[in-house]
């Protein structure tokens, strides 16, 4: 088993400590004790789509009572190509297209080397 399948399987169980950690504001707004793992398995076309997997998709409530789901989508990379940013939007768009509720889409590189945490926007 790779550093890859590794992390993506500690990450599972442990999403909502990995939030506080990382993105304390997200984690803030969301409702700890109901976070559901989703399928993540899509498609770019339907019947000749090529298929697309994600690493971990997430279902979260909001707090507040907030009657909107949100999904989150973690990504994790071995090592950030240049074909990263337009993946990670054709995840976040096929995803925000099938559940028709806002993604938020989060890039997860352990051995990227930098020693820094950073937030990139994709547009």
């Amino acid at each position: 088993m790779g550093h890859d399948q590794t992390f993506k399987d500690l990450l599972s169980p442990l999403f909502y400590d990995f939030l506080k950690l990382f993105l304390p504001q997200i984690a803030e707004g969301i409702d700890p004790t109901v976070i559901t793992p989703l399928p993540t398995e899509v498609f770019t076309d339907i019947p000749e789509g090529e298929q697309r997997t994600g690493d971990l998709l997430v279902q979260v409530t909001p707090l507040g009572g907030l009657p909107e789901l949100v999904f989150i989508h973690t990504e994790v990379q071995g090592k950030e190509g240049p074909e990263l940013p337009y993946r990670m939007w054709e995840y976040n768009a096929l995803y925000t297209l099938r559940y028709k509720r806002p993604v938020i889409s989060v890039e997860l590189a352990p051995f990227a080397r930098t020693g820094t945490v950073e937030l990139k926007r994709y547009t």
